[in-house]
């Protein structure tokens, strides 16, 4: 028993150079917000939730065996819709 607890006690400390050095830059007031975060919109939403629509039905497509005809969905018409408006 003495000699567990003196092992764990023994350890050798890690050296500061197998530490590894901070990186970026930490905000201290909580009022900062980043810029680079977007707020939902209605359409951008909408548009989100088709293009995911459009890949479950890819991927149903392709579990099926890709039988039959694939349904339309005319996605370059409403990706050039949605950036237009």
């Amino acid at each position: 028993m003495s000699q567990d607890k003196d092992k764990r006690h023994n350890k050798k400390k890690k050296d500061d150079r197998d530490e590894p050095k901070n990186k970026g830059k930490m905000q201290a007031d909580a009022t900062v917000a980043d810029q680079y975060i977007t707020y939902p919109t209605d359409n951008g939403i909408l548009n989100v939730s088709r293009k995911k629509c459009e890949k479950l039905i890819d991927k149903l497509y392709e579990v099926d065996g890709k039988q039959g005809i694939k349904p339309r969905t005319y996605r370059r018409t409403k990706d050039k819709a949605f950036l237009e408006y």
